[in-house]
C-alpha cells in the first residue's frame, strides 16, 4: 500500500525545510509527497526529491485561494487511495508513514494528533491527549470539534463520497476541518484518533487574539447551519449517487447487526441501506440502531409486527 501526502502551501518555506528531512525519510517507492503551492511569492524551496509534486492550482486575481479548495486540488491529483493530509509545519513522528499504512481502513476517518511548540521550543502535548490510549473514539457528539486538518488520514475514494473538503469556508480556523469529520461521521464512517499519527507543529507567530476569534465565530456559525442538514440531505448537498441497494432484516443480534454495518460501509461503492427492525425493542438493539439511523445512505423502517422475510425483501424492492 502506498500514500499521497498532500500539503498546502503558502509562504511557509522555512517550516516545510524543517518538515521535509524527516518525511523524506519515511517514504517508499510509490509514495508521493504533493505540494499545492498557492502561488506563493516566497516561491517553494528545492528540495530536489522524485516522489515531491509541486502544482499551482490556475492563477487568478486575487490569487490566493482557500485552504480547503488547495486540499481538494491535491487530492484530485493524488494517485494513491490513501491520502494524508499536512500541515507545512508539522514534522511528523519517526515512524508515522510506517504506522498509517499498518493501520489504514477505508471505513475510518484518521485524526492524528499535533503536539505546539513555543517560542522557547516547549511542546505542549495535543490538548486531545487524554484519547492517546484510546484505540478507537467513536464521536458520538460531534460538536465537540475535534477534528483538525493539520495531520488526518482518510479514503480518496470513500471521502468522494461526500464530496471531500468544503470551499465555502473562508480558512479561519478550525470550522473546515469540523465540518469534514462531521460530514465523514454522518456518511457512516468512523473517527479515529490515532496516537501514532502524530507530529510536532513549528512554532510560529498566533493570528492577533481579535481577527482569530472572529473568524472562528464567523466559520462556525456557518457549519452550525450545515449541521443541520447533513443528516437528511446527503443527496443534495454531495456528488452521492448509490450504485447498488443492501437490504439488512434485523432482530435479537444487535451485536451482529454493526458488525455487518461496518463491513459494508468499508466498500468504496456508493450504497443504499436498509435496516428493517422486526419488533426488537430491547435496549441493545435500539442503541445500535439509533447510532446507524442518523447516517448518510441508511433508511430505517420499524415492523411492529415479524412479518415473513419474502414480504419485507418485496416491500423494499
Amino acid at each position: 500500500m502506498n500514500l499521497s501526502i498532500v500539503v498546502p502551501y503558502y509562504q511557509k518555506g522555512d517550516a516545510f525545510k524543517e518538515t521535509w528531512p524527516e518525511l523524506k525519510t519515511q517514504l517508499a517507492p510509490g509514495d508521493e509527497v504533493i505540494v499545492v503551492d498557492d502561488h506563493s511569492p516566497d516561491k517553494f524551496p528545492s528540495c530536489g526529491c522524485k516522489p515531491l509534486k509541486i502544482i499551482k492550482p490556475p492563477k487568478r486575481t486575487p490569487h490566493i485561494y482557500r485552504l480547503n479548495t488547495l486540499r481538494n486540488f491535491g487530492i484530485e491529483h493524488a494517485k494513491n487511495d490513501a491520502i494524508i493530509i499536512l500541515d507545512p509545519d508539522c514534522i511528523p513522528n519517526p515512524k508515522f508513514l510506517e504506522s498509517a499504512k499498518a493501520i489504514y481502513d477505508a471505513a475510518v476517518l484518521f485524526a492524528g494528533l499535533i503536539d505546539f511548540t513555543d517560542k522557547d521550543y516547549k511542546i505542549s502535548l495535543d490538548p486531545r491527549g487524554e484519547k492517546r490510549n484510546s484505540r478507537w473514539v467513536d464521536l458520538l457528539d460531534i460538536s465537540s470539534g475535534m477534528v483538525w486538518g493539520g495531520c488526518m488520514m482518510f479514503s480518496r475514494s470513500r471521502t468522494k463520497l461526500i464530496g471531500w473538503f468544503d470551499t465555502d469556508y473562508d480558512g479561519s480556523w478550525g470550522a473546515e476541518d469540523h465540518d469534514f469529520g462531521a460530514r465523514c461521521f454522518h456518511s457512516g464512517m468512523r473517527i479515529r484518533y490515532e496516537p501514532r499519527l502524530a507530529v510536532v507543529h513549528q512554532y510560529h507567530p498566533k493570528t492577533p487574539a481579535k481577527q482569530r476569534q472572529e473568524g472562528y465565530k464567523r466559520n462556525l456559525e456557518l457549519w452550525k447551519q450545515k449541521l443541520k442538514t447533513y443528516a437528511e440531505s446527503f443527496n443534495v448537498v454531495t456528488p452521492y449517487k448509490p450504485a447498488i441497494s443492501v437490504n439488512i432484516v434485523t432482530m435479537m443480534r444487535p451485536y451482529y447487526l454493526d458488525q455487518c454495518i461496518r463491513s459494508i460501509f468499508r466498500t468504496r461503492m456508493p450504497l443504499r441501506l436498509y435496516i428493517v427492525n422486526q419488533g426488537d425493542n430491547s435496549k441493545e438493539q435500539i442503541d445500535e440502531i439509533n447510532w446507524w439511523r442518523t447516517r448518510w445512505a441508511v433508511n430505517y423502517k420499524y415492523n411492529e409486527e415479524i412479518e415473513p422475510i419474502p414480504n419485507v425483501r418485496n416491500k423494499i424492492l
